[in-house]
């Protein structure tokens, strides 16, 4: 049935405010749609996706040998250390001291982590059957809303077990999305998906826009420098 690790400690105010609109009630009225709706429809939708099995959660993650030219990442072949199988340009910002990504590793030599993961199409598809089928919007965007906060979660469980590979602590680092204004844009996670099999090993696809198929995957890199945060 299910996922049941995913729901385990299952931060359901985090859910209620930031992924179905109730942070901007006032305290008072968070208070009761808690009590009166919010909690009554996870209650319900929780069920509804353990007995169906709407999660099919998948992840992965891998190292590569990196070296730095100016604002530009060159990932490395784990297997040699020397050939060159993709390149990313990681835009400077201004604001933050003509930064970029790239400075953050070592220009001579380097490691990054990239992850991917997914729970799977059931509940987008689920999510979507509400809506247009079943012509309840509200429970529609309440289940995709926990698809996302479980896509969130599956992410940072896999960027934990990164930084336990790397032997850092688990505040150091951060874990950056492709088309985050900080790094490369949606197009460049074909790279990615070349280089690590994505599509065969967890049944990931890119849209023609460069979307990620099912919608509630994501892709990342981790850098680990302690000062990433700051950009």
């Amino acid at each position: 049935m299910g996922n049941p690790t995913l729901f385990d400690a299952f931060d359901t105010i985090r859910l209620f405010k930031g992924y179905w609109g109730g942070g901007n009630l006032s305290a008072e009225d968070f208070a009761k749609s808690a009590d009166q709706e919010f909690s009554p429809a996870f209650e319900r939708l929780k069920n509804e996706i353990m007995i169906d099995t709407l999660i099919e959660a998948r992840g992965m993650y891998g190292f590569f040998p990196v070296y730095t030219k100016d604002d530009t990442l060159f990932l490395l072949d784990p297997s040699d250390f020397h050939t060159e199988i993709a390149s990313f340009q990681f835009p400077r910002v201004v604001k933050k001291k003509n930064r970029s990504l790239a400075d953050f590793f070592r220009p001579e030599s380097d490691i990054i982590g990239v992850q991917v993961v997914t729970i799977g199409k059931g509940i987008g598809e689920r999510s979507r059957r509400y809506i247009s089928e079943e012509n309840s919007y509200t429970m529609g965007y309440y289940i995709n809303g926990i698809g996302n906060y479980l896509t969130e979660k599956l992410a940072n469980q896999v960027t934990a077990e990164i930084r336990r590979g790397l032997f850092i602590d688990r505040d150091l680092g951060k874990r950056y999305s492709f088309g985050y204004r900080r790094i490369a844009g949606y197009e460049e996670q074909v790279k990615i998906f070349e280089i690590m099999a994505v599509e065969e090993r967890l049944g990931i696809t890119l849209t023609p826009g460069f979307q990620m198929e099912p919608e509630h995957s994501t892709m990342a890199i981790f850098v680990h420098h302690p000062k990433a945060h700051h950009l």
